[in-house]
């Protein structure tokens, strides 16, 4: 039987493993796209005006609707969620089964803009 300790120190290395891809998965968009993250978070902040809710698969649509080019790991627009997050202009809300083909349905995070 797992103590509490135990379990704490699996979820923050789960944590730690999850913005240490978050943060490769950035940088590596930032280096096929120039300032591809300042860019995204412009469109998120544009998108989050005008959306009361929505999710970040959402977004993500939107902008490759208008020809911004798709980050190499989807996991960069996690990054740019997280700093909308941080900065103030959304929240989490709920959960929704993902839209997307290749997420399979799986519960994604859906936000409230603030």
């Amino acid at each position: 039987m797992e103590t509490t300790e135990t379990q704490l120190n699996i979820a923050f290395e789960g944590e730690r493993l999850r913005d240490e891809g978050i943060k490769r998965a950035i940088d590596h968009a930032d280096r096929v796209e120039e300032n591809w993250q300042g860019r995204a978070f412009s469109i998120f902040q544009s998108y989050a005006r005008s959306h009361d809710t929505f999710a970040t698969e959402d977004v993500r649509s939107y902008a490759l609707e208008t020809g911004f080019p798709d980050a190499p790991d989807p996991r960069a627009w996690g990054a740019v969620a997280m700093k909308a997050v941080r900065s103030g202009l959304i929240k989490p809300s709920h959960f929704e089964l993902a839209k997307g083909k290749s997420q399979h349905r799986t519960p994604i995070r859906v936000w409230k803009a603030i």
